[in-house]
């Protein structure tokens, strides 16, 4: 969902630099490996984040930008 997108994408700004698994991200935004696993692929196939050296990153977030 859009909801949990957002929760992931936050995560992910959050702990910018850290190699974080599936898992991980789950425990921490309270959601299954599964979904946060699909919303990691939706976040990638959009743009809004890259996966490169075992890690997540978070691309122009206007939201934290200011």
């Amino acid at each position: 969902s859009q909801d949990l997108q957002g929760r992931v994408k936050e995560c992910l700004h959050r702990y910018q630099g850290f190699k974080l698994t599936h898992q991980e991200i789950a425990n921490i935004v309270g959601a299954s490996r599964e979904s946060v696993s699909r919303a990691l692929c939706r976040l990638q196939e959009s743009g809004e984040i890259e996966y490169a050296n075992k890690k997540f990153t978070v691309r122009c977030d206007p939201d934290h930008s200011k």
